[in-house]
């Protein structure tokens, strides 16, 4: 960090083989996860199926990309898993 090129450093080190259009997706399915974790404070579960499909968290700034304000996230409810399930 600090140093010129740190952004595609760690894209590439965490996302290998990402593009721009790639960078944009993870920040998009991050700005949902984040729409997901205040739904389920303040509303409940929103779905029971949702995850984000990544293991690193995008930049800041990219997230600032994608953000639609005004363009809700909609989550489908389905049924919670069985308890054993769970636990797998």
């Amino acid at each position: 960090m600090g140093l010129p090129g740190w952004k595609d450093r760690y894209y590439n080190a965490k996302f290998p083989g990402v593009d721009r259009r790639g960078r944009l997706d993870i920040a998009a399915a991050y700005v949902e996860g984040l729409q997901w974790v205040m739904k389920y404070y303040y509303d409940g579960c929103p779905s029971w199926k949702w995850f984000y499909p990544y293991h690193y968290a995008p930049f800041a700034a990219d997230l600032a990309e994608v953000i639609e304000p005004d363009s809700p996230a909609t989550f489908e409810l389905s049924q919670p898993f069985a308890p054993f399930q769970q636990l797998m």
